[in-house]
């Protein structure tokens, strides 16, 4: 998280000062959409359309919706907070920033707006991120191969995401990386504050209750011997 802000941190002064990467980004940005193909930029508007606002947000909401109906109010709430967390972060520092996108020409789709941080980068890395985090409140993780395998695929995408904003000639690598940063930024001051208001006993694995039912497993009882006793 730290390494995150520190980053966020050196590419907003970048952009502001037009210094470090912010310098070379309409170069990168410019060499990209001079070299790429009819069949690139129809992969990427694809990619692009996956990982819109949108869709993520369509995701986030699915899951409380789900969070609700399991009567698992703690997660309802801290992700209903984390999505309102990363839209409220992206339109503030849109604001703020206020960075002209790369030029008109350049886009192969039309976008309106400001282009820093990317919001597709934001909320694609940060509904993911939310994802996990409930997903590991509740004991819902993959392990072994199965959950190494999904955690690259979901990577590739979210890279990919955020790659094809640059294809598209609507966003600068600055952007992009800053909307990674923020995402990583914004759900771990969420999992903190989780870990710091449920105190050093938390397991962080449910809402207080198992998962699967709603009632306790009684414990086996030991057999009883045949003169009616206990045994040992």
């Amino acid at each position: 998280m730290i390494i995150a802000v520190g980053g966020f941190e050196a590419l907003w002064f970048g952009v502001v000062t037009d210094t470090g990467l912010a310098a070379v980004d309409p170069t990168v940005t410019g060499w990209l959409v001079a070299h790429r193909s009819a069949g690139l930029v129809t992969a990427a508007r694809v990619i692009s359309d996956v990982g819109a606002p949108a869709v993520t947000v369509t995701a986030a909401v699915m899951v409380l919706v789900w969070s609700g109906w399991k009567r698992l109010w703690r997660s309802c709430a801290l992700t209903a907070a984390g999505l309102g967390s990363l839209i409220a972060v992206d339109v503030t520092m849109k604001s703020l920033v206020a960075r002209p996108r790369p030029p008109l020409g350049w886009h192969a789709v039309l976008v309106p707006g400001w282009s820093f941080p990317s919001g597709h980068a934001l909320l694609s890395l940060g509904v993911v991120l939310l994802l996990v985090w409930t997903a590991r409140r509740h004991g819902l993780v993959l392990s072994g191969v199965r959950g190494y395998a999904l955690g690259v695929l979901v990577a590739c995408v979210v890279i990919a995401v955020g790659a094809s904003r640059l294809v598209l000639g609507v966003h600068y690598p600055s952007d992009v990386l800053a909307g990674w940063a923020l995402a990583v930024f914004v759900v771990g001051v969420g999992e903190l504050l989780e870990a710091v208001a449920s105190g050093p006993g938390h397991t962080g694995t449910t809402d207080g209750e198992p998962l699967t039912s709603g009632r306790q497993v009684d414990a086996p009882r030991a057999p009883r011997r045949a003169d009616g006793g206990s045994p040992g």
